[in-house]
């Protein structure tokens, strides 16, 4: 993944993550990137500043090493995993936020327009991480396997969410397992 600093006609900045600069090309001249706060479709790639780790011991992955080559050595991924339909009603159920809570994450980085925006997301991350733990059995370190046996019928069929590396989870999908990761939410990143 690649992010570009972007913005549109009417001077409006913000970031997009694309598979590789062809792909960005590619969807720009379909119109398909358009800007968040206006829906400009007229964007263009501005002058950014190169990524520099800040710690020593930090990982730089050369341009043609996938990032989930290190990922999967070390990331345990929070995973959930349900039959499709089960996994779309229990996301039905989650309730719309009403107003802003006193928990924000500050969000010091992101233009004004897009920090509403942010929050927003933050938030319905966290209900939704809330609705999944609180409906679903942890199974923690023996979610694929227990993942395998509900998928084969060698346990009963039922809502699990545990941990699972990145390798693990990609072979789950592989296998027909309908598997999602659990983002992680700012707080828990410290």
């Amino acid at each position: 993944m690649i992010k570009f600093a972007l913005g549109c006609d009417n001077e409006h900045e913000f970031e997009g993550w694309f598979g590789s600069n062809d792909e960005f090309v590619r969807l720009q001249k379909r119109g398909l990137v358009d800007c968040p706060i206006c829906n400009s479709t007229k964007i263009e790639k501005l002058l950014m500043a190169p990524a520099i780790p800040k710690k020593s011991n930090a990982v730089v992955l050369t341009q043609g090493q996938a990032a989930s080559e290190k990922l999967e050595e070390k990331a345990d991924i929070s995973c959930i995993g349900m039959p499709s339909k089960a996994a779309a009603e229990l996301t039905a159920q989650i309730e719309p936020l009403e107003k802003p809570s006193s928990t924000a994450v500050a969000v010091p980085e992101l233009p004004p327009q897009l920090a509403d925006a942010h929050f927003e997301m933050v938030e319905k991350i966290r209900a939704f991480k809330k609705h999944v733990i609180d409906n679903t059995e942890d199974v923690g370190k023996d979610f694929v396997e227990e993942a395998r046996k509900i998928h084969f019928g060698e346990a009963e069929k039922r809502g699990i969410h545990g941990k699972a590396d990145l390798a693990e989870a990609i072979e789950l999908a592989e296998e027909g397992i309908d598997v999602v990761p659990i983002p992680e939410l700012p707080e828990e990143k410290n």
